[in-house]
Parts: C-alpha cells; sequence; structure tokens
C-alpha cells in the first residue's frame, strides 16, 4: 500500500464521530432520521461535497435504524425500524470532504433543523478531527 497516497486521501476529510441522547413525546424515530439524513444529503448536493460516508444508527430500545450516504449525491438509504418512544440514542459517523470545523457546523445545523422543537437532544460524545498520517503496526514488504 502506497501510505502517502492514503495519507493525501484522508487529509482532506473531515472525520466526525458523534453519540447524541434524544428525547420527545411519542417520536417517530424512523421519520427524525430521514429527516435528518436527508438534511445531511441535500447540504452535501448544493456544496459539491466529497462523501467517503455519513452513517447513523438510531436506537430505541431493541428496535433500531441505520442509515446512510455513500457517495456525492447525497441520497440517503435507511433500512429498519426504530419505531416510536420517548427516547431514543444516535450514533453518527461521517467521512466528507470538509475540514472538521465545517463538518462539524454542518451536522450541527442538520440536527438542529431536524428536532424542531419537539425533539431535545443532548450530546454525550462529538469528536471532529482531520486524521494524521498512518502509522501501521505491521506492514508488507512485498505485494501479493
Amino acid at each position: 500500500m502506497d501510505y502517502a497516497t492514503y495519507a493525501e486521501g484522508e487529509a482532506v476529510l473531515g472525520w466526525l464521530n458523534a453519540s447524541i441522547s434524544l428525547s420527545g413525546n411519542q417520536v417517530d424515530w424512523n421519520q427524525f432520521a430521514v429527516k435528518f439524513l436527508n438534511e445531511i444529503g441535500n447540504k452535501v448536493k448544493s456544496m459539491n461535497l466529497s462523501v467517503g460516508h455519513i452513517k447513523i444508527i438510531v436506537q430505541n430500545g431493541t428496535n433500531y435504524l441505520v442509515g446512510n450516504i455513500t457517495n456525492d449525491s447525497g441520497f440517503a438509504e435507511t433500512r429498519g425500524n426504530a419505531a416510536n418512544s420517548d427516547q431514543a440514542q444516535m450514533i453518527v459517523n461521517a467521512r466528507v470532504g470538509l475540514p472538521p470545523h465545517l463538518l462539524e457546523k454542518l451536522v450541527r445545523e442538520s440536527l438542529i433543523f431536524s428536532v424542531e422543537d419537539k425533539i431535545n437532544f443532548a450530546i454525550k460524545a462529538w469528536k471532529c478531527i482531520s486524521p494524521g498520517y498512518p502509522n501501521p503496526t505491521y506492514r508488507y514488504s512485498r505485494n501479493f
């Protein structure tokens, strides 16, 4: 593997990992998740951004929905059923061609737009970075 090329490709991506608690009155978490992903997708498309991936998991007890955007079109796909309840958890994992502070802004604005005044959220963990140069423990000395 050419680590210089790999590192160059990763360096243009902002990496965001977040864990968020959500609450409201009998919220349809599927509808929320689709709205959130579509808002991010619309921003990605309108800004003509490169997307490595944008993934979410919305979990409500044993019910969950997985959603992702995996290309520059902004098209979101979902599967599963997070159902309705008063509380849910969401994990967001994104790799997008933006500096970290702009990726963070894009995701926060999309979250605020999606919760409107019906859903409360509390950020449990939020980390947005640009990756460093890869330094693997083991490297192959020849190609196979």
